[in-house]
C-alpha cells in the first residue's frame, strides 16, 4: 500500500496509544547495513523549540543502541492491531542472534530521508535523526525528519 506524506502531529494519539497498548517497532541500521527492529513502549513525542522530536529510551546493552551509535538515524513505525504478535517477537529475542524482519514476517522498505528502513506494513513510519542525550546514555532524542502513513489509516481518520 502506498504511503503518503503526513503532519508528525495528525497522529500523536494513535502513536502514544499504540507505545502504551502493542509497543512500536523501532528500527536501526548498523553500518554494515544490517537492519534490526525492536519494540519499544517508553518515549515521548513533541516539539522543542518548534522542532519536532521524538525521544526514546533503548537501554546501552541492547542490540539497537549499538547500531544507533553507529548510524545515527531510525524510525519508529506503528503496526496495525492485527500485527500485535510481530511486535511481541520483536520485544522477546535480540537481533544479536535473530533476523525479526524474517522471524516476524515483516517487511523493510526504504525511508524517504534516513537510512534506517520504514516497515511496509506499518501504518505510521517516522523518520528520526539522532542526537544523544548525554546525560543519560539510554534515551535519544531525535529530529522528525519526514511522517508517512497508509492510505487505510487515512480513511480511519
Amino acid at each position: 500500500m502506498a504511503k503518503v506524506l503526513v503532519q508528525y502531529t495528525d497522529y500523536f494519539a494513535l502513536t502514544i496509544q499504540h507505545m502504551q497498548e502493542e509497543g512500536l517497532l523501532l528500527v536501526t541500521t548498523g553500518a554494515d547495513g544490517k537492519p534490526n527492529v525492536m519494540t519499544i513502549g517508553w518515549g515521548t513525542i513533541g516539539s522543542i523549540w518548534a522542532r519536532p522530536i521524538f525521544v526514546v529510551l533503548v537501554r546501552p546493552s541492547r542490540h539497537s543502541h549499538s547500531l544507533m551509535e553507529q548510524v545515527s538515524d531510525f524510525t519508529v513505525n506503528v503496526l496495525p492491531r492485527e500485527l500485535t504478535t510481530a511486535a511481541s517477537l520483536c520485544g522477546s529475542v535480540s537481533g544479536r542472534e535473530h533476523d525479526k524482519f524474517q522471524e516476524a514476517q515483516l517487511t523493510p522498505i526504504p525511508s524517504r530521508e534516513v537510512r534506517a528502513l520504514c516497515i511496509t506494513s506499518a501504518e505510521l513510519s517516522i523518520e528520526l535523526t539522532c542526537h544523544p542525550m548525554h546525560w543519560c546514555r539510554a534515551c535519544v532524542s531525535s529530529s522528525i525528519r519526514k511522517v508517512t502513513s497508509t492510505e487505510s489509516i487515512l480513511e480511519k481518520s
